[in-house]
């Protein structure tokens, strides 16, 4: 119909690319000294001919920029390029909508929250830059933005402003757009600076942008896209680092993984601060360093057999870990890592079944070692009685001839290893007429049950006081009988005939284990 105006052609919305491309620069310290009208000086009033005006003056030799004012949070740019680059963006509609909803606007009062939002984020950014610490300043800029974006003046004024342009590249639909893209710029300000100063190592200066932003009061959705934009780049280093050292192979399995470790910690904690040790993609972080560390180091353990600080790195992992499937990969690789080598000195004896004297030279090597990381592991080999285990034998032990015999007494460490089966530790002595006499091993022994059939496992070392009872009864066997058929003093003699030669085999092989302690300590 004549006469009557046409509303704007709707679209399908600006393409993205259109609005990344223009939102692309105005990130972080840039956001508000990129825009258009800072570096103009102009307001973001201007008509086209004040534009086309201002662009000629710039042109003369003899132009003097115009005073600073109060009300621009920033003084307009003296260089050429940028000036150049600026005007040439005003020609762009859509970067000159987003340009005007970014900065002052005149048509509004000084106090109103759109321009105290723009003055005082504005201020809180560059003090940020200056080194300078405004907790009270961020926290009513974001505030402020909160406002203006919940504000339906604000977006209905945005809309007048693009049947204002009148332009064919800009149509109603980018308003919408800019709803959810413009408070993800604003969050990813903050965003950026957490960021920054988790990688330098302050991360309560970090901690407070985040509580700043998640206090604001922002929509989720926009704040959760900016969150997970700031973490891509440190998530991406992850990643690399992960890839690289699982390239450099078992050989060098461990430089690559103290690398990875040092080169992660910096992402990672950047991570961490920005979403949280309880988010999904922090917690996926930290198990591919942790997991990809415990490959590198335990693949050069296989290849090498040989320690050489790949349990500090496992011990290193494990603190990283953060799903329980990871961190017990890790604790049972560290166990192997930490006790195999030691394991293999006595494995000769292991396989000959002679339990009580491997046993006896890992508790003197226990005594002289003065390395905390092998005394450690040598304690935990020896508190636990099933990691020495001899050859499984299923027969009955124990028997009687002439009234001596062997039977099994007491149990220790009980334990349900396999599903169905419980197994404890007991001690075979040699006994007369069911007597227990003198200790001679022990071994695991147990019952399935569902059918209840003896289970019988391997030989184990003989706990400390089995040892001791055994010297005693060794000491006072002899003793006794002097007592009985010869009388008290040759029983006292006795006693201490029996005592010295005792003592004598014992410090001859006390003498001899700790010759071979010194001997696995001095070849490491």
């Amino acid at each position: 119909m004549a006469g009557k105006a046409q509303a704007p052609r709707a679209r399908t919305g600006a393409p993205r690319r259109e609005l990344d491309r223009v939102l692309a620069p105005l990130a972080g310290r840039d956001l508000y000294r990129d825009n258009v009208f800072r570096t103009t000086g102009l307001p973001s009033d201007a008509t086209p001919r004040q534009v086309r005006r201002a662009r000629e003056e710039r042109t003369n030799p003899y132009y003097e920029p115009p005073a600073e004012t109060r009300d621009a949070p920033l003084p307009p740019s003296t260089d050429p390029d940028e000036v150049h680059h600026a005007f040439e963006g005003l020609r762009d509609p859509l970067a000159r909508l987003v340009h005007e909803l970014l900065w002052l606007r005149p048509d509004l009062g000084p106090d109103h929250h759109h321009n105290a939002a723009v003055r005082t984020h504005c201020a809180a950014i560059e003090a940020a830059a200056a080194g300078e610490d405004a907790p009270a300043m961020w926290a009513a800029a974001l505030a402020s933005w909160d406002r203006v974006f919940a504000d339906r003046d604000t977006w209905r004024w945005a809309r007048q402003r693009v049947r204002a342009i009148d332009d064919p590249r800009l149509d109603v639909d980018v308003v919408n757009t800019l709803k959810t893209r413009l408070p993800e710029l604003i969050a990813a300000v903050s965003f950026a600076l957490a960021a920054a100063a988790a990688a330098d190592g302050d991360t309560e200066a970090a901690a407070r942008h985040v509580a700043h932003l998640d206090e604001a009061g922002f929509r989720e959705g926009p704040v959760k896209r900016a969150r997970r934009a700031a973490v891509a780049p440190a998530e991406a280093r992850v990643k690399a680092a992960c890839e690289a050292a699982v390239e450099r192979g078992d050989g060098a399995g461990l430089k690559a993984a103290q690398a990875l470790l040092s080169d992660t910690a910096e992402p990672l904690r950047v991570i961490e601060v920005l979403l949280g040790r309880t988010d999904p993609l922090s917690r996926a972080c930290r198990d591919e360093v942790a997991g990809t560390a415990n490959r590198c180091a335990v693949g050069y353990f296989n290849k090498r057999r040989k320690d050489n600080g790949v349990s500090r790195v496992l011990e290193r992992a494990r603190t990283i870990a953060a799903s329980d499937a990871v961190a017990a990969l890790i604790d049972d690789n560290l166990a192997v890592v930490k006790t195999e080598p030691i394991l293999g000195t006595v494995e000769p004896l292991l396989k000959l079944n002679k339990i009580d004297a491997a046993a006896a030279r890992l508790r003197a090597w226990h005594r002289i070692t003065k390395d905390p990381v092998r005394k450690a592991a040598l304690a935990e080999i020896l508190a636990d009685p099933r990691r020495l285990c001899g050859e499984i034998r299923e027969a009955n032990l124990g028997g009687c001839l002439f009234f001596f015999g062997a039977k099994q007494y007491g149990a220790r460490d009980h334990r349900s290893t396999t599903p169905g089966v419980r197994t404890h530790v007991t001690t075979l002595y040699l006994t007369f007429l069911w007597i227990p006499l003198v200790p001679l091993s022990a071994h695991i022994v147990g019952y399935d049950t569902t059918t209840w059939g003896r289970v019988y496992g391997g030989r184990v070392p003989l706990s400390g006081a089995a040892r001791v009872y055994r010297v005693l009864f060794l000491i006072a066997a002899p003793a006794l009988i002097a007592l009985r058929f010869a009388g008290p003093g040759w029983a006292l003699w006795t006693a201490a005939m029996a005592g010295a030669i005792a003592a004598v085999a014992l410090c001859g092989r006390a003498l001899s284990l700790d010759a071979w302690a010194r001997k696995q300590e001095a070849a490491r």
